[in-house]
């Protein structure tokens, strides 16, 4: 018979942004996302079919990855992710500026983590709804 489960919530899967932008790792300022209703991570898979003479069919190879989370940012000022959002939208960084130290952590009996560098893309501010995107 198989062990018991455990349901894994929503607030176990933790995902933070450096707000001092430290590529190098060495002096981070982590900051955890924390008002925001959405969470769905997508691999984003770069996927190529190859015709193997072994195979009558056409076969799947996925050569990449490009992971990709959305999140939205409540609107409060204060909150160290809001102003570093604003910041990063106000100031409208280009090129190497968008990039961030990004900290995956993920919850459950492994708590894994991964660290690297997230390209902050397609900034949206919408005050009615009171968030950034």
């Amino acid at each position: 018979m198989p062990g018991a489960m455990t349901k894994l919530t929503r607030n176990q899967f933790i995902p933070f942004l450096d707000v001092q932008k430290d590529s190098t790792f060495a002096a981070s300022s982590w900051k955890r996302i924390d008002y925001s209703t959405i969470f769905e991570l997508t691999m984003n898979e770069q996927e190529e079919d190859m015709d193997y003479i072994c195979y009558e069919n056409a076969v799947t190879e996925i050569n990449a990855n490009k992971p990709e989370l959305p999140q939205e940012i409540a609107c409060y000022e204060g909150n160290p992710i809001y102003d570093f959002m604003f910041d990063q939208f106000f100031n409208m960084p280009t090129g190497s500026d968008v990039k961030v130290p990004f900290l995956m952590c993920f919850g459950g009996t492994a708590k894994k983590a991964r660290r690297c560098m997230a390209t902050i893309t397609s900034k949206v501010w919408n005050t009615v709804e009171g968030k950034i995107t």
